[in-house]
């Protein structure tokens, strides 16, 4: 519901980009704040983590950037609200549930991993953003260079010879 209108403002392979980096990025997150008690002599937390809920938190904080104003239905109500205090109070949920984790075995540390890295993969001037951009700048440059060296190589010839012309 929410990929969709991603996939369509930024192309398949963008999205699908954004997607894998926000999955990976919330699964590292997840794996450093489970080897914090290592360092202070406790045991690490040995609760496998499955799925790919980072990712789609990662989609939401997209979307609330992107479409801030964009309305949406809560399903159980009749209510339409914003995306973006939507996605405040689905971050919020998520950091609650972090503080009081009972056994729900959800990964809400995951969740909001994925939030974060989709924020600043998103936000100007951060070092997701840089690289993404500088990716993108070479491309850029590889491309352009290309279509002047097929410009500079088809500038000499005339269209057609003159012999070739038809009266």
């Amino acid at each position: 519901m929410f990929g969709r209108d991603l996939e369509l403002v930024w192309g398949k392979r963008k999205f699908l980009n954004y997607f894998c980096i926000c999955g990976v990025g919330a699964g590292l997150i997840e794996v450093l704040i489970k080897t914090i008690p290592v360092l202070f002599g406790s045991l690490p937390s040995v609760i496998p983590t499955i799925g790919a809920s980072g990712a789609i938190f990662g989609i939401l904080m997209a979307n609330a950037i992107l479409f801030p104003d964009r309305r949406i239905w809560l399903i159980p109500l009749p209510v339409t609200i914003p995306m973006r205090p939507y996605v405040a109070v689905m971050g919020a949920i998520e950091f609650f549930s972090t503080l009081g984790s009972g056994g729900d075995n959800v990964s809400h540390i995951c969740h909001l991993g994925g939030m974060l890295v989709g924020y600043l993969y998103l936000r100007r001037g951060s070092f997701l953003y840089n690289v993404r951009n500088t990716v993108t700048d070479w491309q850029h440059r590889r491309n352009r260079r290309r279509f002047e060296v097929y410009i500079n190589k088809h500038k000499k010839e005339p269209p057609s010879r003159p012999d070739n012309w038809v009266n």
